[in-house]
């Protein structure tokens, strides 16, 4: 835009053979355009700067039977090109006999694609998953207690814990870190997207501007939902 402007001012001057005249127009035309053109610079540099320097909190209260149960909190932080989330939950209550279920997990993204991820659970005390996802150069990773393995795959750029922060708008599938294969997204509603897992259970999403507000998780044995508090 502005060389444009610059261009129209030395054919000015060719036309009027006065600088006078051109300095007029610089002050009465160019200047005020130069004006704009940095101030909406200035405004787009900060306006990405605070989106991508933001920390968020996502906090979630879990029902069983219309009964408080447990929560679950995520945490969300970004630079320019990074993304990380940090989910951490607890469950108490009984199904067929008492059960507490607490888990972690981590993701972290850059340039678009997951490049770390890692899962934790116990249940009852017991340690039941404890893995890690690394990108690598020909794929990823994956790290167990005295185990790795090579995952010779495409990088994942949607996977279980992103369904919390960002709605699946023409993502068909997501990369679960528990089964360690993609699971199929399907569209029931306006804003809403269901999942159907190995073990059994039907988790339903429901979004409003993009945020999860609620999962429904529907099996066999028990049904919970996670509801947004703030």
């Amino acid at each position: 835009m502005i060389p444009t402007l610059i261009i129209l001012l030395l054919k000015k001057y060719k036309a009027c053979g006065s600088w006078r005249l051109v300095a007029i127009e610089l002050q009465t035309a160019v200047l005020p355009a130069v004006r704009k053109f940095f101030g909406l610079l200035v405004l787009g540099l900060l306006l990405a700067f605070t989106l991508c320097g933001q920390k968020t909190m996502l906090q979630y209260a879990i029902f069983h039977d219309g009964e408080k149960v447990g929560h679950l909190n995520i945490n969300s932080s970004c630079t320019s090109d990074r993304i990380q989330l940090k989910m951490e939950s607890e469950v108490k209550t009984r199904i067929i006999f008492r059960i507490n279920v607490f888990s972690r997990e981590e993701t972290i993204i850059s340039d678009g694609k997951i490049i770390y991820s890692s899962i934790f659970r116990r249940i009852n005390g017991d340690e039941k998953a404890n893995q890690q996802l690394k990108s690598i150069h020909n794929g990823y990773q994956v790290i167990r207690p005295g185990q790795t393995k090579i995952l010779d795959h495409e990088a994942f750029e949607y996977n279980m814990l992103l369904f919390y922060t960002k709605e699946p708008v023409d993502i068909h599938q997501a990369y679960s870190d528990n089964y360690q294969k993609y699971i199929n997204i399907k569209k029931v509603d306006s804003n809403r997207y269901m999942v159907s897992l190995p073990n059994g259970s039907k988790n339903v999403y429901t979004y409003n501007a993009g945020i999860c507000t609620m999962v429904e998780v529907n099996h066999s044995l028990y049904n919970l939902k996670f509801i947004l508090q703030r």
